[in-house]
Formats: C-alpha cells, sequence, structure tokens
C-alpha cells in the first residue's frame, strides 16, 4: 500500500484559493501530481489583475484564515520561498501545516501580446 498523500486536502482549499486568485483578475490551473505539494499557476485574466505580491499575500490570508494557522507572509517574499523562473514566472511556496506546501506560480501581466500575423 503507498503512503498517504496531501491530495484531498489539496483538493479541499482549491475553491479557496480559486476564488481568492478570481477576485484579484487571474485563473488558477494545477499542474503536478499533488503527491508532495500543491502546484498551481495563476494566470493573469482581467486587464486589471492585481500585482502578483498582491495576490499572494491575499491568497496566504485566506489559506490562514481557513485552516486557522499563522503564516509569517513577509518571509515568503524571502528565498526559499520566492524565486524567479523562466518567461518572467514568479514563484512561491506557501508552507501549510503538517508538512504540505502550496507552490504558486504566477505568470506575468502583459499589456499587449503581438504575434507575426498581427503586424
Amino acid at each position: 500500500m503507498k503512503p498517504p498523500t496531501f491530495a484531498p486536502a489539496y483538493v479541499g482549499l482549491y475553491p479557496i484559493v480559486t476564488e481568492v486568485a478570481r477576485e484579484h483578475g487571474y485563473a488558477l490551473a494545477v499542474h503536478g501530481t499533488m503527491e508532495r505539494d500543491f502546484d498551481l499557476a495563476a494566470i493573469p485574466w482581467a486587464e486589471n489583475a492585481a500585482d502578483p505580491e498582491k495576490l499572494i499575500r491575499a491568497i496566504a490570508a485566506r489559506i490562514g484564515y481557513t485552516l486557522s494557522t499563522a503564516i509569517t507572509v513577509d518571509r515568503l517574499f524571502q528565498e526559499p520561498y520566492c524565486s524567479e523562473k523562466p518567461f518572467g514566472r514568479r514563484s512561491w511556496s506557501i508552507p501549510l501545516d503538517c508538512g504540505a506546501y502550496l507552490d504558486i506560480s504566477v505568470l506575468p501581466r502583459a499589456t499587449m501580446w503581438v504575434t507575426e500575423a498581427g503586424k
């Protein structure tokens, strides 16, 4: 028998985190296996999408409230919790209780996409 994972807990958090993301102009996509951590990609979806830092602060606050746990938000903006990724993404690891993590990559906001066909 395989050892248990945090996947059921992550599934329970998804609607909560999605609500916060939408309030801040982002859509969320799940990627990864959910065995060790909960990998999410936050995609700017509205023209007025919030700064990534504001999004992460709001998600951490809502998770802390939901789980009745204290998340030290300021440390999320220091290594190893925050890092730069390829293509302008920024990534945050939000530690939850019991060794679980919420890993969120936030794609950069763009003012306009231009393609060869659009020129």
